[in-house]
């Protein structure tokens, strides 16, 4: 008897600790390149939002749930659609892509055009609902750069958010924030707010 008790607890323990981490296994396919991970456990330790750090070679990552009662998590990779998770356990993710828009440009009255970035994020408006929170940081997720040419001018790939599922079924979709960086440094220069659409200028002017 006490030995069936033993083995039981074993095997319950080894479920837990299974049940306590999320493995996240990528299919085969292009590199993962700007490859981002956020994720928000609840347990009684409260709310814990967290990202995982990744590499464009690294197809595997694992998150540690011990303890949470609740786990979600959001996954972005610039070129596909995003992929949202509510449960620990093992998920092999397949990405699927996202269609591209282009956006044209001028940064007017940069001193020295030629040493500046631009840089896209997606703010994700929504993600609070998903994670069942009501206040704190909006997560951003970095869709595109390019730095300027001489003459202030840049064009960039978007993509086309209004068309993932995800993003698409939300009631707030969320918006899109220009930042005009320094090159070196990375020091913000000034930033713009973009609205998603269906198609997007070929002549925007951002002030820095």
């Amino acid at each position: 008897m006490v030995r069936r008790l033993l083995l039981v607890a074993i095997v319950v323990a080894a479920a837990a600790s299974a049940c306590a981490q999320l493995r996240l296994e990528f299919a085969e396919g292009p590199v993962l390149r700007g490859l981002q991970i956020n994720s928000y456990l609840t347990g009684s330790f409260g709310g814990l939002g967290d990202w995982v750090r990744t590499r464009a070679d690294v197809r595997e990552y694992t998150i540690d749930a011990d303890g949470a009662k609740t786990f979600k998590a959001i996954v972005y990779c610039p070129g596909y659609e995003f992929v949202l998770l509510d449960r620990p356990g093992r998920e092999v993710i397949r990405l699927r892509p996202l269609r591209s828009l282009t956006l044209s440009g001028h940064v007017i009255s940069a001193a020295h055009p030629e040493r500046l970035t631009i840089e896209v994020v997606y703010l994700a408006e929504w993600e609070h609902e998903f994670f069942g929170i009501l206040d704190g940081l909006v997560s951003s997720f970095a869709v595109a750069s390019t730095p300027l040419a001489s003459d202030g001018s840049f064009t960039l790939t978007l993509p086309d958010l209004l068309h993932d599922p995800i993003v698409g079924a939300r009631k707030d979709r969320g918006s899109f924030t220009l930042h005009v960086r320094e090159t070196k440094g990375w020091n913000l220069v000034g930033s713009t707010t973009l609205e998603l659409a269906a198609e997007y200028p070929r002549d925007l002017m951002v002030a820095p």
